[in-house]
């Protein structure tokens, strides 16, 4: 991959490298990922209490309510 150099544009911006567009591309890609996983967490935790659930919701405590019941 060839790297150009950072340098000013006449307009006053610096332009970036193509391994500086990738490391924007993947940033953005997970932080969609962590936003996410937070909206899923949000659903889970608000499905548990329209149940009734109490308990934890990590994938440990939930396999230890099943083999518990």
């Amino acid at each position: 991959m060839k790297q150009k150099l950072n340098h000013v544009s006449p307009a006053n911006h610096v332009v970036e490298t193509e391994g500086e567009k990738e490391m924007g591309v993947a940033l953005r890609a997970a932080q969609e990922d962590a936003s996410a996983q937070q909206e899923r967490n949000f659903a889970a935790k608000e499905l548990a209490v329209q149940l009734g659930y109490d308990g934890g919701l990590s994938v440990d405590a939930l396999e230890g309510e099943i083999r518990f019941w």
